[in-house]
This record gives structure tokens, sequence and C-alpha cells, in this order.
């Protein structure tokens, strides 16, 4: 691939780093998928080049930074909807023991999800 070809295609590639992230923080979930497909589609393309030109390696070290900061506000998204849903389950009654010093369980679903609030 020439390197006009590879200058463009990283380009593109930067640009749909950038848009990505601007869909993650938007939650517009549609047509983050579809950005993603595209992704995948140039990296596709990218795949297996070797010796980048010396005056892209800029470019390439921005792409690197942009995907690792788009994979981290993914991935603390993913953990705070993890949080959130540990919320929604959790028990809100306090423990009870029984006559041997065991926990019993009074209430089998959290307090939001039984409709106790």
């Amino acid at each position: 691939m020439p390197n006009v070809e590879i200058a463009t295609s990283l380009e593109q590639l930067h640009g749909i780093l950038l848009e990505e992230r601007r869909f993650a923080q938007e939650l517009r979930m549609a047509e983050l998928t579809a950005l993603q497909e595209r992704k995948k589609e140039l990296l596709k393309v990218l795949e297996g080049q070797r010796g980048i030109p010396e005056e892209l390696r800029e470019l390439v070290g921005q792409i690197r930074f942009e995907n690792r900061r788009n994979a981290y506000l993914l991935w603390a998204g993913l953990n705070w909807v993890r949080d959130m849903m540990g919320v929604f389950g959790r028990n809100r009654q306090p423990a009870v023991y029984g006559r041997f010093g065991h926990q019993v369980v009074c209430q089998p679903a959290g307090a939001l999800l039984s409709g106790r609030v």
C-alpha cells in the first residue's frame, strides 16, 4: 500500500476514534455500533502494514492515545453500570441472624427490585 493510502487510512481511523468517543459520551449506541464496524473494516486494511514512514509516526501516536482513551472511557462506563446494577439488587434490610448465629435471608431480592422502597 503506498504512503498516500496509508496516510488516508490513518487519518480516517483517527477521525473514527474521535467520533467514537463523542458517541460514547452522548450514549448514541446505534451510531457507536455502526462506527465500530467501520473501524474494524479499516483496521483490516491497515493490518500487517510494516515500515510506517517517519512523517506518519506522530499520527500513529495520536491514534494510539485516542484508542486507549476511548478504551478507558468504555471500561469506566461498563464498571459504572455494573455498580449501579449492584445498587438496585442490594438488600435494604439489615442482616438477621438465626439462633445458631448464621445469617438468615429474609428477602430474596433487593429493595428496588422487590417494590419495597
